[in-house]
């Protein structure tokens, strides 16, 4: 019996034919917006003296780069932009899932920034800032390909996704577990130094809707408010994939492959700086080790797991 283009389309994980327009203009804007970090952070090695090895340190925890080649988090989150745009242009499904995971993120940001420029004295800042008209014209440019992006995907859900009563994998289930087990052990982190520090809920959170709290100095953005974002990325994503909704598993999977990067990337700048011995000498020192390498395995684990799924599916298993 020969399958119709449809169904060929379903099991080879590619879009629906009607949705081909969404795909490509979707991933023509997150390859875009993923040059424009990539450019962002060359034209740093104009400004400053950071050489390129010293850079491919930075990028695995071995060296510390000037802030205006951007941080670990957006280095992450241009690779993201461009692998999940190139995978969008081939319109295989599992773009779908990723390119909303990280256009909610972007959306936030640029909201952020947006609530900032009401702020007395931040746009004035823009203008007197070097360069401060280029990084507020990349900002307005994530707030355009965010929001289109996010109108794109979401009307591109195809009619047998997330079908009422479907049985959700077994793996599947185990990996959005692991992403919330991570998710909830940062979120324990961030509400044990803010009392640990006796700072304000009212004024951190503040810091994470108001962009004027940091200055405009920057296209990157203070990697707390990205710590923040992604435990809130770990809890809702984890629990889309536990409830086997379709996006899920490609948000799932770009969450995990994040968050192992940064985790490693932290754990190999622990091992440059000599201070493994430090970490077992203090109680808070081996939870926050404990945390990094549980950081490891959940985010491997649910990688492998979301990875292989399909694979792994057999009666009788998963």
């Amino acid at each position: 019996m020969v399958m119709n283009t449809h169904d060929q389309a379903r099991r080879k994980g590619v879009a629906a034919r009607e949705f081909t327009g969404h795909y490509v203009a979707s991933g023509v804007l997150l390859v875009l917006f993923g040059a424009v970090l990539v450019g962002w952070v060359i034209y740093g090695f104009t400004i400053r003296t950071t050489s390129a090895g010293e850079f491919i340190g930075g990028l695995v925890g071995a060296e510390r780069v000037d802030l205006q080649l951007l941080s670990p988090y957006e280095w992450a989150f241009a690779i993201a932009l461009i692998v999940v745009g190139v995978l969008a242009l081939c319109l295989r499904k599992v773009a779908r899932g990723a390119a909303l995971l990280l256009m909610w993120m972007l959306l936030a940001l640029s909201l952020r920034e947006v609530v900032g420029l009401f702020m007395p004295g931040y746009l004035h800042a823009y203008r007197t800032e070097f360069a401060g008209g280029w990084v507020l014209a990349a900002r307005a440019f994530g707030l355009v390909v965010s929001v289109v992006v996010l109108l794109l995907m979401l009307r591109a859900k195809e009619p047998e996704q997330d079908v009422p009563g479907r049985i959700v994998p077994r793996g599947q289930v185990v990996a959005g577990s692991l992403l919330v087990v991570y998710g909830l052990a940062e979120l324990g982190w961030i509400l044990y130094l803010r009392a640990r520090l006796h700072s304000s809920f009212d004024g951190y959170l503040r810091y994470l809707v108001d962009a004027s709290v940091d200055g405009p100095t920057q296209v990157g953005t203070d990697g707390d408010w990205y710590r923040a974002a992604l435990v809130v990325a770990l809890l809702v994503v984890g629990a889309l994939v536990i409830k086997g909704v379709s996006a899920g598993a490609g948000a799932g999977l770009t969450l995990a492959a994040l968050q192992l990067y940064l985790t490693i990337r932290a754990i190999v700048e622990i091992s440059v700086q000599g201070a493994w011995v430090l970490m077992f000498e203090h109680t808070l020192s081996t939870l926050y080790l404990l945390t990094a390498c549980l950081g490891v395995l959940c985010s491997g684990g649910a990688l492998f797991l979301l990875w292989t799924r399909d694979r792994l599916v057999r009666p009788g298993r998963f």
